[in-house]
This record gives C-alpha cells, sequence and structure tokens, in this order.
C-alpha cells in the first residue's frame, strides 16, 4: 500500500508529488536510479509502488504472457508479472487527449489497443481479461473485456518495488 499523494495544486498533478519520493524529488515516474533518463527498460511509479516495463511485450497469448512475465529477469528483477486491470489503470493519464499512455516515459499512443491482464474473467471459459483503451475525438473509453486466451496480444510487465 502506498500512502503517496499528488500534487494537486500543481500544474501537472498527474506527474509530480505532494511530497518526495525516496530519491529526494516529486516526480512521480523515474528510472531506479531517481532520475528520469530511462536508460534501463524501467519506469518506477512512485505513487502506486509499481515498477513497470517502459515499452510493451511483444504480443503472446494470455498464458505465454504470463508466463514470460514471471519467468523474466528483466534489469535484475525477477518477480515480475502480468498487471491487473486495476493496475493498468494507475498509469493511465485521462488528461492526454492522444491516450491515456502517451506521456514520457511509455510514450504509448493508445489509439485502440487490447493488452493482457493477469486475470481470467469469472463464467467464461476460454477467455482472459483484457485492458482496453479506445480514443475517440470527444474522449477516452476504457473497458475491461474479455478475450480469447489464444489470440496474441501484447503486454505490459510489473512488480512491487515500495
Amino acid at each position: 500500500i502506498s500512502f503517496a499523494q499528488l500534487d494537486h495544486a500543481h500544474a501537472s498533478p498527474f506527474f509530480n508529488m505532494l511530497y518526495n519520493n525516496y530519491h529526494g524529488s516529486k516526480d512521480r515516474f523515474t528510472s531506479s536510479t531517481g532520475n528520469q533518463t530511462y536508460t534501463l527498460s524501467v519506469v518506477e511509479d512512485h505513487l502506486s509502488g509499481l515498477m513497470w516495463t517502459k515499452t510493451q511485450e511483444s504480443s503472446a497469448t494470455q498464458s505465454n504472457a504470463m508466463a514470460n512475465a514471471n519467468a523474466s529477469s528483466r534489469d535484475g528483477f525477477s518477480d515480475w508479472r502480468a498487471p491487473t486491470p486495476a493496475e493498468y489503470l494507475t498509469i493511465n493519464s485521462w488528461g492526454v487527449a492522444t491516450g491515456g499512455m502517451d506521456y514520457p516515459p511509455f510514450n504509448l499512443t493508445l489509439q485502440t489497443v487490447e493488452m493482457w491482464t493477469n486475470e481470467t474473467l469469472p463464467n467464461t471459459t476460454g477467455n482472459g481479461a483484457t485492458f482496453y483503451a479506445n480514443i475517440f475525438q470527444i474522449g477516452l473509453t476504457i473497458n475491461i473485456n474479455r478475450d480469447s486466451k489464444s489470440n496474441s496480444l501484447p503486454y505490459f510487465m510489473v512488480r512491487n518495488f515500495s
């Protein structure tokens, strides 16, 4: 559980913390070395206490995505996993017109993208939960959908770091 808070008085509250993170800055997103120069392929989110891969992983079936994440040793960490739908929502910025993750360090334009989560929807056979973002001229819609677990979709990896 993170007790961090966003600085809602700041011009960009989604990216700025009310208090310093453990690196000594008020930046919400940093590299694991505490700056905003992402030389490694990971991003620390000091609001949620989650570390994310900076880019999407290649498309895979849901079971392969989860297995690949669990087996990863990206940047020296061995406790990676596929994120939950709720975890995807923590890095979705409602103030970004071109997509909820189209901001540094992710820079992912989500025109219509489905990404695997680590969940299976109840009362469904062979379907996994996907995080789905669709950008319209009038706004952003976010859905948690079901998709056949045998379909190949991209995904991110996440781990707790706090």
